[in-house]
């Protein structure tokens, strides 16, 4: 612009005020830097889409796995319920037989005792026949 500004200048075919030629030049300089500015603002807009695009499509792959992380828990969760479960079911065995033990041995403490009440009760009644034949032999031999 400013080759051809000059040459109509030199050539006679115009006559240009320096001035004008200058106000020319800077608002040409203007528009240029102006359509760089736009250019890069456009080509940063660009950029920014991309980035923006990858971001949520990361954002879709983090989705998709906690997605895939709340089915795990719920899985486990799942299980910790049939394990708990289990576990009481289990203990209140374990109660049902401690309490049968239980009954089982206070059934054989019993028999025990009763046992150990008929030892006591033969014991004396071997005493008493002891003593009995003590004394009969005693007067066996006084006669």
């Amino acid at each position: 612009m400013f080759l051809i500004t000059l040459h109509h200048y030199y050539s006679g075919l115009r006559n240009y005020d320096t001035s004008d030629v200058l106000e020319q030049m800077q608002l040409s300089a203007k528009r240029s830097a102006k359509k760089r500015e736009q250019e890069t603002i456009e080509l940063r807009i660009e950029v920014l889409s991309e980035e923006i695009e990858e971001l949520l499509d990361e954002v879709d792959v983090c989705r998709e796995r906690v997605s895939l992380e709340k089915e795990e828990i719920a899985t486990i969760d799942s299980k910790s319920a049939q394990l708990d479960k289990q576990v009481e079911e289990f203990m209140e065995k374990v109660k049902r037989r401690k309490h049968a033990f239980a009954c089982q041995r206070a059934t054989h403490e019993e028999k025990i005792r009763q046992a150990n009440e008929e030892i006591a009760l033969l014991n004396s009644k071997v005493v008493i026949a002891r003593n009995f034949f003590y004394s009969f032999v005693h007067l066996l031999y006084r006669i």
